[in-house]
C-alpha cells in the first residue's frame, strides 16, 4: 500500500475514533402536519446533531458511526491482501501462470486509491 493511501487511511480512522461512540440513532422531533418535521442523532448519552430538516440526512449520519469503521476495515483488509510487499503476492510477478492476477491486483489497488482520492 501506498505511503499516501496510509496517510489517508489512518486520517479517517482518526475522524472515525475521534467523534462520539456509536452506534446512535435517529429519532423524529416537531410536528408538521401530523408527522415529524425534523430529526435529531442521537447516541445514548444524548444529541449527537439536532433538528435536521431531513429524515435521509439524520439516517446517513447515524449510519456512518458504524458504516465507516466497517468500511475501512474492509478497505484495509482488501490492501493487506493485495498488498505486493505481502508473503501471500511474494513471486508472483515471476510466475507466467500467474501473472494476470498480478495484474488485476495492482489494478484493484490502483481503483481503490483513485477512489480515495490519492496517488498509489
Amino acid at each position: 500500500m501506498s505511503a499516501d493511501l496510509r496517510v489517508a487511511l489512518a486520517e479517517m480512522r482518526d475522524r472515525v475514533e475521534g467523534a462520539t461512540e456509536g452506534p446512535w440513532a435517529v429519532m423524529p422531533v416537531g410536528q408538521g402536519g401530523g408527522r415529524p418535521d425534523r430529526y435529531d442523532v442521537l447516541d445514548v448519552s444524548g444529541p449527537i446533531a439536532q433538528y435536521l430538516d431531513e429524515d435521509a440526512d439524520a439516517t446517513f449520519i447515524a449510519h456512518a458511526r458504524t458504516d465507516l469503521p466497517a468500511l475501512l476495515d474492509a478497505v484495509e483488509a482488501v490492501l493487506g491482501l493485495i498488498d505486493i510487499g505481502s508473503p501471500t503476492l511474494q513471486g508472483i510477478a515471476d510466475d507466467d501462470s500467474i501473472r494476470d492476477v498480478y495484474i488485476n491486483v495492482k489494478h484493484i489497488r490502483r481503483a481503490i486509491t483513485d477512489a480515495l482520492g490519492g496517488t498509489a
